[in-house]
């Protein structure tokens, strides 16, 4: 079928609407559905008749709409569907509003066990992600387009056309939505579609009639949301990210962070699902950016929320994280992204979602900057390697609670959150365990061998002891620039 684009079919995400210099400017009109059909000739105005389009044009189509039963994927400005027309069905797929890397529309044809194809599934697997997939409503059309024919045009030799000239066309839609198979709406829709042989006069000649018998112009049709009705004139589940810095509030702030995380990760997904990537690498970037923020935050956040997030990204960010492993633990990729997108409509922060969100930023980065300083304070050249991992990890934390409160902060969070991250490179030099090989292997070594092990052991150790005593020297200065409750930051 070659229907795309044409009513519904290609408006899962808006209606349409005028544009175009006045004289060629589509007219839009709405009527009663049972209304009897104009009479729009008038041969002293030039209008002499009116030619069915054939049924490339004019044609009766059967739209069952795929979704999930909260309609995610029409939120999102997407339609999945099956169409039928003259007997013939396919699988249809618009997705404007995710183009690249969607198709805007993508047609693939119904195969012999009629089930919906890998592909598509595949397509809007992130939007409708754990929920269950089937028919959530159907919208028949009933689509009859005329030609406006005007006076005889005459050829180069003077011989006069019987077919007139082409001022225009009248598209006639007869619009039925059904929901569990009752009808829940019926639209009648004409388009005048204007060439620019019509005339201003002709033109309000054909408004005129049509208003007479009850047309209501309008400026476009219903989107299919529209159409449908709750749920799915709901705000979408993935809107576009927020400026953060603009948040006044912190359940405002953690709102516009994971959203922003979240419609960067399904920009991601998609690419490579679409095979625009090739290799997993920048989806998996995206989710450890995720994981690392959530670390930030976490004391701000409600315990079982993050402690949940945080375990589906652990298993999915194990291991080799190529393109099996991610797809093997699907289901807990896809729950993180559920809980992503509850945390984008209501922040889990408790109490204090109404707290200013700089103020509470900046408390969370005292408060780690702290912990760091206490690790720190303790360290020397001669504590065990325990103690410097312990630090190490203080300071993994801090670094992303400094980054984040760095967003609402302004210049002076921003050189904190710069000199955490050089703290971090410098602690994790200083806090290296040199391992010693296992009595098994210098047994089975050579005493040349065993004798450059040994070499290389003590080359290691002494490195780690040179990290330690400059960290050591170093540390009162770099404290003071941590932006803790000693330094006021």
């Amino acid at each position: 079928m070659s229907h795309e684009g044409d009513g519904d079919a290609g408006m899962a995400g808006r209606g349409r609407a005028d544009g175009g210099g006045d004289h060629v400017r589509p007219l839009h009109f709405v009527l009663p559905f049972t209304a009897p059909d104009p009479q729009l000739v008038d041969p002293g105005l030039g209008i002499r008749r009116f030619t069915r389009m054939g049924h490339q044009h004019s044609y009766t189509i059967d739209v069952t709409i795929l979704d999930t039963p909260d309609h995610r994927l029409v939120r999102a400005g997407i339609m999945l569907a099956h169409r039928v027309s003259r007997g013939l069905g396919d699988w249809y797929l618009a997705a404007s509003a995710w183009t690249p890397p969607l198709p805007g529309e993508l047609t693939v044809p119904i195969d012999a066990g009629g089930d919906l194809p890998d592909e598509l599934a595949d397509l809007v697997r992130v939007f409708r992600r754990l929920a269950p997939l089937g028919p959530v409503a159907t919208l028949s059309r009933d689509r009859v387009v005329h030609l406006i024919r005007g006076d005889a045009t005459e050829s180069d030799d003077g011989e006069a056309s019987g077919a007139g000239a082409v001022l225009g066309s009248v598209r006639d839609d007869r619009v039925t939505v059904r929901r569990g198979g009752v009808v829940i709406s019926r639209s009648r829709e004409v388009t005048v579609e204007p060439e620019p042989t019509l005339t201003a006069v002709q033109r309000e000649h054909l408004v005129t009639v049509l208003q007479a018998t009850g047309a209501s112009r309008v400026t476009g049709f219903p989107a299919l949301a529209q159409r449908l009705g709750a749920p799915a004139t709901r705000p979408t589940d993935i809107p576009a990210p927020r400026p953060r810095r603009e948040a006044r509030t912190l359940g405002e702030f953690v709102s516009r962070l994971l959203g922003r995380h979240l419609r960067r990760i399904v920009d991601a997904d998609l690419r490579l699902r679409t095979g625009a990537d090739a290799t997993p690498h920048t989806l998996i970037k995206r989710l450890r950016l995720l994981d690392r923020d959530l670390t930030g935050v976490a004391r701000l956040l409600d315990p079982g929320w993050h402690d949940a997030v945080q375990a589906h990204l652990g298993v999915v960010l194990a291991g080799d994280c190529d393109v099996a492993t991610l797809w093997r633990h699907e289901d807990h990729y896809l729950a993180a992204l559920d809980a992503l997108v509850e945390a984008v409509q209501a922040a889990p922060v408790g109490e204090r979602a109404d707290e200013p969100a700089a103020r509470e930023l900046k408390r969370l980065r005292r408060l780690h900057a702290d912990e760091v300083a206490a690790y720190c304070d303790a360290l020397s050249v001669d504590t065990g390697d325990a103690a410097w991992q312990a630090a190490a990890r203080a300071v993994r934390t801090f670094v992303p609670a400094a980054g984040v409160a760095a967003v609402v902060g302004g210049r002076r969070a921003k050189g904190i959150a710069r000199r955490a991250r050089r703290l971090e490179s410098r602690l994790d030099r200083a806090a290296g365990v040199t391992e010693m090989p296992s009595p098994d292997a210098l047994a089975a070594m050579r005493p040349v061998e065993a004798f450059a092990a040994g070499r290389d052991v003590q080359r290691r150790v002494d490195e780690v002891v040179r990290y330690r005593s400059g960290f050591v020297a170093d540390w009162p200065a770099l404290r003071a620039g941590l932006g803790g409750t000693v330094g006021r930051g």
